[in-house]
């Protein structure tokens, strides 16, 4: 019902929708079948995510607009950075000495909070299974690393956080040396890169267990919705699998030691299999891309579309137009949306291109939340400077700290900023002297501070003791952190007056 709602939006808006792959059905009460029919009917297109899906649309009269494909997660990019990193500290921990190899004995398992809640509905001690089950892996030589493959660090409710119930299951283990939990946030790439090195994967979470198969990694699903049967079915694989209404510490390891004993098996329809899964995954970005390119075939004859041929008339002249993001993997940390402008600055200032740069920070006096602009005259004075601030701040009424610099300044403004700093140039040959680069932010509008301090009052966050505010830190789309003064002179060494003993980071938090 929320997903048909979430298209439904967009629909009565006149934008187009397009449904990646997707289990749907089935379709039993009158309110599920009348809404699945008005909204699904509607959509330019519904990937359906295995043959009984499209049954169950077909039961409801939808077949036109209907496609079958594979998970649209399969084709995601590994990456080279967490690649990296996880092999680093398999490198350094002689735990997983042989993982990734036919020699190993590291099984992943990953634990879920909704399996758990499910489980308690029917009274079944889904976290004492857990535990059991690791105990006796454990027994029997097997080395277990435990996988929150949903995570919220910093909130204490279960929805998409398992790290609570995993918190819960390694402390219940007997053996710690056997076993491997990180209390942590991962990236999507980061977990993948784990489970690659396991030998096997008991997965009650949907995308561990397609990060799993990615890495050809044999899965036992433990799970409680036809989408994870779906997925193995595309591997001829559906037969291992448990639904969690039929749990127990006994099941539970009978049919991990079938599963085990048929892994060559299992290995090698995954093999035979894995090709066509991937190219039907990559059929969610073709289907859509068509799509697309009709809507803009048409919408060009209307002329309601931006003219790609003539990107001038919406830049402006200019040579080119690019994206990218700073290589300095500190710098991106920091920063609030790849690191670019900071990274440009420091490259600059390092090749003696400029003298300065006049950048901007928010900073909190005596609780009070205010700004801070200056001429930045090292590379550590930059990179403090980094991260967006949502909230007007009249620079131009500052002009004169360029005035009064003596050298070559960069500066970084919002455009409109940079509009009203043109006209000044234009009667100042001193202004025009200095400023050689002038660099604008994409604005997203122009806020008062009472905009901020209202979020900040929502969620009972005080100032007091704070030195500064960041809105938006680290990779997209950041995270909301507390750090203590020492801990955030290890994370971000940017010098801090001592006498303040707090750091806060508020960062734009993405909704449940």
């Amino acid at each position: 019902m929320e997903i048909r709602a979430r298209a439904a939006v967009p629909m009565l808006l006149g934008v187009p929708a397009m449904k990646y792959s997707q289990a749907m059905g089935t379709f039993h009460s009158f309110t599920n079948c009348f809404l699945a029919k008005w909204i699904l009917t509607k959509i330019k297109l519904i990937c359906g995510r295995d043959e009984g899906t499209l049954e169950n649309l077909k039961s409801i009269g939808i077949e036109e607009n209907v496609q079958l494909c594979a998970d649209g997660a399969f084709t995601m990019a590994d990456d080279a950075r967490c690649n990296e990193m996880v092999d680093g500290v398999c490198r350094a921990d002689e735990f997983y000495r042989a993982c990734g190899s036919a020699d190993s004995r590291l099984v992943g398992i990953s634990i879920s909070s909704v399996v758990e809640k499910k489980c308690g509905k029917i009274n079944i001690d889904y976290k004492g299974i857990m535990v059991d089950f690791i105990d006796k892996l454990n027994r029997a030589g097997y080395k277990v690393l435990i996988i929150a493959n949903g995570a919220r660090i910093n909130s204490q409710k279960p929805r998409n956080n398992d790290l609570m119930i995993c918190d819960a299951v390694y402390e219940g283990v007997k053996d710690k040396r056997m076993v491997r939990w990180y209390h942590k946030e991962m990236e999507a790439e980061e977990i993948r890169a784990y489970l690659g090195k396991c030998r096997f994967l008991v997965a009650s979470r949907f995308h561990a267990m397609i990060g799993a198969l990615e890495q050809k990694v044999p899965v036992l699903r433990v799970g409680w919705s036809h989408k994870y049967q779906e997925v193995l079915d595309f591997f001829h694989l559906g037969q291992y699998a448990i639904d969690f209404s039929n749990l127990t510490a006994e099941s539970l390891e009978q049919e991990f030691y079938k599963f085990a004993e048929c892994e060559d098996e299992i290995r090698g329809k995954i093999e035979e299999s894995y090709e066509a899964v991937m190219e039907s995954s990559r059929k969610n970005i073709e289907y859509v891309g068509a799509i697309v390119d009709e809507i803009v075939a048409k919408s060009a004859k209307k002329k309601k579309i931006l003219d790609y041929k003539n990107p001038d008339k919406y830049l402006g002249t200019h040579v080119a137009c690019r994206k990218g993001y700073a290589q300095d993997e500190g710098i991106r940390e920091n920063a609030a949306s790849g690191g670019m402008v900071t990274a440009l600055l420091c490259h600059l200032l390092k090749t003696g291109q400029i003298d300065g740069a006049w950048v901007t920070k928010t900073k909190v006096e005596n609780g009070v939340l205010g700004y801070d602009t200056f001429i930045a005259v090292t590379e550590e004075e930059i990179r403090g400077a980094s991260s967006s601030i949502y909230m007007n701040i009249p620079l131009l009424k500052h002009v004169d700290i360029v005035r009064n610099f003596d050298g070559k300044v960069a500066v970084v403004m919002t455009p409109c900023m940079l509009h009203g700093l043109e006209k000044l140039m234009e009667k100042d040959a001193g202004l025009r002297e200095k400023i050689v680069l002038k660099l604008g932010l994409y604005c997203s509008g122009n806020h008062s501070d009472k905009a901020t301090l209202l979020s900040l009052e929502q969620s009972k966050v005080s100032l007091d003791g704070a030195e500064r505010l960041y809105y938006r830190r680290g990779h997209w789309r950041g995270c909301r952190l507390w750090f203590t003064r020492t801990e955030a002179r290890k994370l971000f060494p940017i010098p801090r007056p001592s006498a303040l003993t707090k750091t806060l980071t508020f960062l734009r938090k993405e909704a449940a």
